[in-house]
């Protein structure tokens, strides 16, 4: 089994579809993997985060999107083992619409990465792997 960490963007920018289309794109995990669901706008909201035990459509609906300011990211890759452990690897949904000053701190944790984009940009992660959700 794997045991994951992703993030949500919840900023403005962020509607309410994107974030359903993206955390839909968890369902193709295993059935064994296990994640904890943190979102974030311009603050992470660690204290909020839901924990599932399953990828599937009964465990993803109990996410509730907090959040709706900026956005700013670059904090969850050096502290999300502090706050939900570790984990095998990293899921980032956003619409990839990152300030160049976050990017620019956000630190390699070391473990894949996979940023699913929910918009049709040209997002290119510091690191890890980008999917464009809409063009696929």
């Amino acid at each position: 089994s794997a045991n994951f960490g992703c993030l949500l963007d919840t900023s403005m920018s962020m509607d309410k579809e994107s974030k359903a289309f993206g955390l839909s794109q968890l369902i193709s995990l295993d059935e064994r993997s296990e994640g904890i669901i943190t979102c974030c706008d311009s603050k992470i909201y660690w204290d909020e985060s839901t924990k599932i035990k399953r990828c599937n459509i009964e465990e993803l609906s109990k996410i509730k999107a907090t959040g709706g300011g900026g956005t700013l990211l670059a904090e969850y890759f050096s502290e999300y083992e502090k706050h939900i452990g570790k984990c095998d690897f990293l899921v980032i949904i956003s619409d990839g619409q990152l300030m160049d000053t976050d990017i620019a701190n956000m630190k390699d944790p070391g473990i894949d990465v996979y940023w699913l984009i929910t918009s049709n940009s040209d997002f290119k992660p510091p690191f890890g792997r980008s999917f464009d959700l809409r063009n696929m």
